[in-house]
């Protein structure tokens, strides 16, 4: 949890620590999900 605070005062999300495959694939899922 104190890593996911820190790296909102750094400006990251949890996407931005992915491999560029799994960031891909991930962003896919969300851009298809119904509450996007």
């Amino acid at each position: 949890a104190l890593q996911h605070e820190t790296d909102h005062l750094d400006g990251l999300l949890y996407l931005d620590r992915l491999d560029k495959l799994t960031r891909r694939e991930a962003m896919r899922l969300v851009r298809e999900a119904p509450w996007f």
